[in-house]
């Protein structure tokens, strides 16, 4: 006789479930599960009565004045975020040098340089990023690899492999050409179609991250990037939250002042729209050239313009359909924004993507980016 009677029907767990233990099957879905994966509401002789930790989680632990994730989001639990991470983050503790050879630096950031490096003997080219902070205990470069290794979406900045050595972080990452804040300051005004297009691409990304649970949290120009290809794709993943169904919104003021959402800004709780606002702060980029409230001269003069003043809005009207989509993204409710998904499914996407790709691959063949 088999001492094990079946799996846990968590998708990240598959614990075994012994054949002599009392069944613990959630009351909503109707799953078997292990002790790691249930909440335990009763107990009986024959059975522990309870949930799931997604169903608890969904039905029963939240107040009605929150906003609720899209239930058809994939939000994991704790145990499967912690599984996932000492299953899959296994540095390699090398030189990365050893094996790639260092071509340029291409940029650098608050904590973080990146080089363009060539593989040795293959001659491949990619971005190795150097991680400047590496040895403080918050240092996010192993969930920023983890969150970007070879990721199933195309919009997303893929990682390949993560060195650690003499106790430093370094990424080997998808090299691209260049940042979309760079680009936008060469080319600028782009035609309407092709603001269109870098925004979809976004959004794409976007919609892969929500549905898994992730909010990116610093959407900005600087952290959109194009390659020669006339591939648009989200990078930077140093300051993305990892939603959990123990935790489904944040507090923490994270990203770059001028992009934050109001709620993000206020420290309010906030969760995925966070980012559709960002997105929207972009989209005056496109437009304008430049972000709205510029003229901020501190945070909490920031703070004080979303409080008391009506949402941004683009000073250029020569973009109806993106300044069309601005006023519905950039609102001060956030359960007042329109998901992803939802803006991806709209007509405004219905676009000519062949010719903005051929506009952005010109653009980048004709200058030095």
């Amino acid at each position: 006789m088999s001492f094990f009677g079946s799996q846990c029907a968590s998708e990240e767990c598959k614990n075994e479930i012994s054949a002599l233990s009392r069944t613990r099957t959630c009351q909503t879905c109707r799953k078997a599960f292990c002790e790691s994966c249930y909440y335990e509401r009763e107990r009986t002789l024959l059975s522990i009565k309870g949930f799931c930790l997604k169903c608890y989680t969904t039905i029963n632990s939240r107040d009605d004045d929150e906003p609720l994730p899209d239930e058809s989001y994939r939000i994991p639990s704790q145990i499967e975020v912690s599984r996932k991470l000492s299953n899959y983050l296994d540095p390699i503790f090398k030189d990365p040098f050893e094996f790639h050879k260092k071509i340029s630096k291409l940029g650098k950031g608050n904590f973080s340089k990146v080089y363009k490096v060539q593989e040795r003997g293959t001659n491949k080219e990619y971005a190795l990023k150097f991680i400047t902070d590496s040895a403080d205990p918050n240092c996010t470069a192993p969930s920023e690899f983890l969150n970007t290794v070879l990721v199933p979406c195309e919009s997303i900045v893929k990682s390949y492999a993560l060195y650690k050595h003499e106790g430093k972080f370094y990424i080997l990452q998808e090299l691209m050409s260049t940042n979309l804040g760079i680009f936008l300051r060469k080319h600028y005004p782009l035609p309407e179609n092709v603001g269109l297009y870098i925004m979809k691409e976004i959004l794409k990304g976007l919609d892969f991250l929500h549905k898994n649970g992730k909010i990116h949290r610093d959407i900005k120009s600087e952290n959109i990037f194009v390659n020669y290809e006339g591939k648009v794709k989200i990078g930077d993943f140093g300051t993305m939250a990892q939603l959990t169904q123990e935790n489904m919104l944040r507090t923490t003021m994270a990203g770059t002042p001028l992009w934050l959402a109001p709620e993000v800004a206020m420290q309010s709780k906030y969760y995925t729209p966070a980012d559709i606002w960002s997105l929207g702060i972009l989209a005056i980029e496109i437009i304008d050239g430049r972000p709205p409230n510029e003229n901020a001269g501190s945070l909490q003069e920031l703070i004080k313009i979303l409080k008391d003043n009506p949402e941004p809005r683009p000073k250029n009207q020569k973009y109806p359909k993106i300044s069309e989509i601005i006023e519905n993204i950039l609102i001060k409710d956030a359960n007042l924004r329109p998901k992803a998904h939802e803006l991806l499914n709209s007509s405004y996407f219905d676009i000519n993507e062949g010719e903005a790709v051929n506009f952005i691959r010109g653009r980048i063949y004709r200058g030095s980016d």
